[in-house]
């Protein structure tokens, strides 16, 4: 009896109905480009022929037809065909999800050393059943990849055509590895692996957009799959062939990061999916020493991410700030939105940040070491000691972004290093920065007081010696001062002091910002306003003065306090921790105080004999605050000040609050500095309703800088500013960017009140007594004899309300000082 063969399931049936498409597919396709013939052996020699036949007369008839779009369509069509087919059959295997059987299409010695790739050999049958799927099987065992591959590198087959054959591959090999993402065996197979490295060859020496793309998709995912399995990390190692008394085979080649190099500098997402798969081969690599020690030490790695950082660097614009506010004084995220290039550079600096924590130990060595020797050195140098004042305050932006994007200690310490061992001319490159705070450019001693306030919050104890505390130690003997012995009484009255150092007009200030002047006395009228502001008093034409605005209140002096507490704990905890670690610092002090003395002979008479051209050149600048019409010069310059002040070392305190008088009256001290400038403001502010309205409108002024854009109060505004200071909204974090002082998320639209000092200059109303007896203002630095009584007023009422809060803060840090030194471990 004749048995009837045996029904097949839906199942089956789907999978034999999709096995007969694409071999009639293919069939199609092999059809269409049989005449190239298949027999190409994969080589270097390809383009040679290709040019050879170029200088034919007759051009076959394969050429053209593959030069016809209407032939490359269908083989598009064709291709997808097969795609989808094996996108099917992929789906399958993983909706089986088997778990993985042992690795015996491999060779047995593959897990022992991967210095020790196995040959790759033409599965047997019982191996390819391991495909689990007839789709899968009949295009490994036609060799349907190679084939087509050696299609595309034919040299009969036309430019266009060779294009579409090597996307198309790329894309079957991206559905292939896929696959590997649950199952990475089939990367073992020698039909899929050597087309496989052989397309990206290919890819790699013939250029294209779209292509690139797609070849760095695959690579993304095949790094995934090797993360899954390193042992077949070895299939992406070339080797240098035996040698008979060698101990072991040298690496010649890490493929899979080698095939990377060209597309890490790439903008949009093909450099993303680049930088993202060279991150996941150091991390698979990150136990072999070997590899490691051929990457850092043969390989064009290390050069090639420093050379793209310095691409990126120099396509910077030289001059990006003249249309930023007046107040820009560091860049922010808000700015790196508004410049591509920008965007660009940060992208690469936050890549190198991650390669750093990634990598070797050997490749974060080699690497470090060229980023100061290709980057630093030759691009940074010349960028900072340039003659045009507005290239040199981008070139100290740029360098002040990178010192707070970069995270790795190393790096960080290397760009240390770097400001204090490295000479332009006579001086180091630090001693250029901190010759730039004298400046005649405000905006240029604004941003280098930005970069030095980076600086110091990096709590980088050998800095620290460098600029200040080398200085003290050379001249201790002649700053003794009554509190050397920590006596905290004297703090709590230096603290009193301190309080007692706010300008009078300022001390008046009883009022609600929102409403008059003060309670029980009648506001300035109407009329006297506007001779003092050039314009009626009702006439304010900021769009922030819009009924919707919310109230502006001042910190009390315990915000102050709670700044202080959180800044001293922070780096007194920093310091400390330096401390108990291992630091160097013999190459940051063995340059000669006396010959960094000698090249600032203009400081002479400012105490840099005592405490060096930094911190005398700060004193300096804050001198001269009445003849400094620049407010956002003098916001960073009490910020760092104040900053200073912050960290544990008592030399520095005790110099900037000395009262010694064998010390020459020229170089003043820090309380000497204040109680000069509380005088003087003191003299030109009147005792008044019209100064107290002064002070009142100067306050609201600086306030107003710091009301955040993207409040429900100015939602239509750019994001990224720091909010206003309310009474229910005072943390640490705000107060220390109180008036801006430290806002560089600040815009050009957020400066949303004109500068009192552009305001048009009227006469001072006769009832307001002026005093200009003092001989601090005899010098005509800036303010003369020439100079409006009125415009003299609104200034030395921005510098009231700046010493006004720059004494609450001083004090503050001071009574916080008292409470650490007491309990050295308060509750904060």
């Amino acid at each position: 009896m004749t048995q009837r063969p045996r029904k097949l399931s839906s199942v089956e049936e789907s999978r034999h109905t999709a096995l007969e498409n694409v071999k009639k597919t293919w069939i199609e396709i092999d059809h269409l480009l049989a005449p190239l013939s298949a027999d190409v052996i994969l080589g270097d020699d390809a383009g040679a022929r290709r040019s050879s036949l170029s200088s034919h007369s007759v051009v076959p008839q394969i050429v053209l037809d593959l030069m016809s779009q209407h032939v490359l369509d269908k083989l598009n069509r064709l291709f997808d065909k097969v795609i989808s087919s094996l996108a099917a059959a992929v789906a399958r295997i993983q909706l089986r999800n088997s778990p993985s059987p042992s690795w015996e299409c491999m060779d047995a010695d593959l897990g022992q050393s991967i210095m020790s790739p196995p040959a790759t050999t033409v599965p047997s049958g019982n191996q390819v059943i391991l495909l689990e799927d007839d789709v899968l099987e009949y295009v490994i065992e036609q060799n349907i990849l190679i084939r087509t591959l050696g299609y595309s590198i034919h040299p009969l087959c036309p430019d266009a055509a060779a294009l579409q054959l090597r996307w198309n591959l790329l894309r079957i090999f991206e559905t292939l590895v896929s696959s590997c993402l649950k199952d990475p065996r089939l990367l073992s197979h020698e039909s899929i692996l050597v087309p496989l490295l052989g397309l990206f060859d290919v890819c790699t020496g013939k250029r294209d957009e779209q292509t690139d793309r797609k070849m760095m998709a695959v690579m993304n995912e095949l790094t995934y799959c090797l993360k899954q399995a390193p042992d077949l990390l070895p299939f992406f190692v070339e080797v240098e062939p035996e040698v008979a008394d060698a101990p072991s085979k040298e690496i010649r080649d890490l493929r899979i990061l080698s095939y990377l190099y060209p597309h890490i500098h790439n903008s949009g997402e093909t450099g993303q999916l680049a930088r993202s798969a060279v991150l996941a081969v150091l991390r698979i690599i990150q136990s072999e020493d070997d590899l490691n020690r051929h990457v850092a030490e043969k390989s064009d790695f290390c050069g090639i991410l420093v050379s793209g950082l310095c691409a990126f660097y120099l396509s910077l614009p030289h001059k990006c700030f003249s249309a930023f506010s007046p107040g820009w004084h560091r860049i922010n995220p808000y700015d790196v939105t508004c410049s591509l290039e920008l965007q660009h550079f940060t992208e690469y600096v936050e890549f190198c940040n991650a390669v750093m924590k990634l990598s070797h130990p050997v490749v974060q060595e080699e690497f470090t070491k060229r980023f100061r020797n290709h980057f630093l050195l030759p691009v940074v140098t010349q960028a900072l000691t340039q003659f045009s004042d507005e290239e040199v305050m981008a070139a100290t932006a740029y360098f002040d972004y990178i010192l707070r994007t970069l995270e790795d200690s190393r790096l960080r310490a290397c760009i240390f290093a770097y400001l204090v061992g490295t000479s332009s001319g006579e001086r180091n490159i630090m001693d250029h920065l901190v010759g730039n705070i004298l400046h005649a450019s405000s905006r240029l001693s604004t941003v280098t007081l930005a970069f030095f306030q980076t600086l110091l919050d990096m709590n980088y104890e050998p800095l620290l010696d460098y600029l200040i505390l080398r200085f003290l130690n050379e001249a201790r003997p002649f700053l003794s001062t009554s509190n050397d012995d920590g006596d905290v009484f004297d703090d709590l009255a230096l603290a009193q002091e301190l309080l007692q150092l706010i300008p009078a007009a300022c001390q008046l200030l009883d009022f609600d910002l929102d409403s008059g002047v003060g309670t029980g006395e009648p506001a300035a009228s109407p009329s006297a306003l506007k001779k003092f502001f050039g314009k009626k008093s009702s006439e304010r034409p900021a769009p922030v003065e819009s009924p919707r605005e919310p109230p502006l209140t001042l910190p009390a002096y315990t915000d102050y306090l709670l700044a202080a507490r959180c800044k001293l704990k922070e780096c007194w905890e920093a310091c400390a921790a330096a401390t108990d670690g291992d630091r160097e610092r013999d190459s940051l002090t063995a340059i000669s105080v006396r010959k960094t003395i000698s090249l600032f002979p203009d400081l002479e008479l400012h105490g840099v004999n005592f405490v060096g051209p930094f911190v005398a050149s700060l004193l300096f600048r804050l001198d001269h605050l009445l003849d400094d019409q620049n407010i956002y010069l003098s916001l960073q310059l009490t910020g760092l000040i104040s900053r200073l002040l912050v960290y544990p070392h008592p030399q520095i305190w005790n110099f900037l609050f000395s009262r010694n008088d064998n010390v020459q009256e020229s170089g003043k001290f820090l309380l000497q500095i204040l109680t000069t400038l509380k005088t003087a403001i003191d003299l030109i502010i009147p005792k008044s309703n019209l100064g107290k309205a002064v002070i009142k409108r100067t306050y609201r002024t600086l306030l107003l800088r710091t009301v955040k854009a993207d409040s429900p109060t100015f939602e239509n505004g750019p994001a990224g500013s720091q909010h206003l200071l309310s009474p229910a909204d005072k943390s640490p974090s705000k107060m220390s960017g109180f008036f801006g002082r430290k806002s560089p998320t600040e815009t050009p639209e957020e400066t949303v009140v004109n500068s009192i000092f552009t305001e048009a200059s009227a006469a001072i109303p006769e009832s307001v007594e002026f005093s200009s007896t003092s001989p601090r203002y005899r010098r005509g630095s800036v303010i003369t004899a020439n100079t409006p009584d009125a415009g003299r007023m609104r200034h030395a009422a921005y510098a009231a309300v700046i010493l006004s809060e720059f004494s609450q803060e001083l004090a503050a840090i001071c009574q916080e000082r008292v409470l650490r030194t007491l309990l050295p471990s308060p509750t904060d």
